[in-house]
C-alpha cells in the first residue's frame, strides 16, 4: 500500500539499511569494496548490485559469504505498480553450488533461505507502509541490545 518510488526509494536508494527492518540482519551498512554488508546469525553477507532497471523496475545482486558449497547467487528483487499508492513486489533468490556435495547441502539451504525470503517480505511491508519494524525485529533489536 505504497507508491512504486517509495518501495525503490527504499531498496534501492537506501539498499545498504536492510538490517534496519529485516529480521535476521544484525547490522547493515555499506563496505569499502560492497554496496552492503549483513551480519547475520550466520556470518557477514557480502553484496553488491549488478543490474538495476528503473524503466522495468528490477533488482539484481550479488552475494557473497554463503557457506563454501554455493558458487553463486544472486538475488532479485521485481516492482510492479499496480495503482498510485499500491506496488506488488517479488523477492527471490537463485544459489548456484558445488556438484555433489553442493546439491546435498542445497536440500537443507533452500527451504531456509526460503523461509527467511518470507519473513524479509513481512518485515518490509510493516516498515514501507508504517515506518516502524515488525514485532519480529523489535524482539531481535531488544535482544541484541541486552548482549
Amino acid at each position: 500500500n505504497k507508491p512504486l518510488k517509495d518501495l525503490w526509494n527504499l531498496t534501492v536508494n537506501n539498499f545498504h539499511k536492510v538490517g534496519t527492518y529485516a529480521t535476521g540482519i544484525y547490522k547493515s551498512y555499506k563496505g569499502k569494496n560492497h554496496d552492503r554488508v549483513c551480519e547475520t546469525p550466520f556470518g557477514k553477507l557480502y553484496e553488491n548490485i549488478v543490474f538495476k532497471d528503473e524503466k522495468n523496475n528490477n533488482l539484481i545482486v550479488s552475494a557473497k559469504g554463503f557457506p563454501f558449497f554455493v558458487t553463486k547467487a544472486k538475488g532479485f528483487w521485481k516492482f510492479k505498480k499496480i495503482s498510485n499508492k499500491k506496488t506488488k513486489f517479488t523477492i527471490g533468490i537463485k544459489l548456484h553450488t558445488t556438484p555433489i556435495i553442493g546439491s546435498i547441502m542445497s536440500v537443507f539451504l533452500k527451504p531456509k533461505l526460503k523461509k527467511a525470503l518470507e519473513v524479509t517480505a513481512k518485515d518490509y511491508i510493516i516498515f514501507i507502509e508504517t515506518g516502524k519494524v515488525s514485532k519480529r525485529k523489535q524482539k531481535e533489536i531488544d535482544k541484541l541490545q541486552k548482549k
